[in-house]
């Protein structure tokens, strides 16, 4: 799903789409 692609991206990515 997109959390994990986010996740695979970089940690940065993450925080960002979860904000």
């Amino acid at each position: 799903e997109v959390h994990l692609k986010n996740t695979s991206k970089g940690s940065a990515g993450n925080k960002n789409y979860r904000m």
